[in-house]
């Protein structure tokens, strides 16, 4: 008897989930430009500004840095990424996507600042 190995299908995750895999991760975060961000250790607010994410990589050793309003990502400084959405202030009637960065008791937490399509279509010349 002959048996066929049918491999899962790869998680969709739609606005809301936990993302675990790395390459995942640093896909979400790479285009995300100016954000919010919190640091919260636990869930108690240790900083907060805003800047911009300027570069998202993997690296074994190196830091993930804060500093004077720009964010180096690092992945590898995460244990995963989790997704959910929160009431837009400027527009209550919409949401937005707020990305947390988990490692053990400290969280990251992501609010991107919402993209106009029209500054889309600027980017993608």
């Amino acid at each position: 008897m002959t048996h066929f190995y049918l491999p899962q299908p790869a998680p969709c995750i739609v606005d809301t989930g936990i993302v675990v895999q790395r390459r995942d991760i640093q896909r979400v975060l790479s285009d995300l430009g100016r954000v919010r961000y919190q640091d919260l250790i636990d869930d108690r607010i240790r900083g907060q500004g805003e800047g911009y994410v300027m570069e998202v990589f993997e690296d074994p050793v190196t830091s993930t840095l804060v500093v004077n309003r720009t964010l180096y990502l690092n992945i590898n400084s995460f244990d995963y990424l989790s997704v959910s959405q929160i009431s837009d202030p400027e527009d209550p009637r919409r949401s937005r996507s707020q990305l947390d960065l988990i490692q053990e008791n400290r969280t990251l937490r992501l609010i991107p600042y919402r993209i106009r399509w029209r500054d889309l279509r600027i980017l993608k010349r």
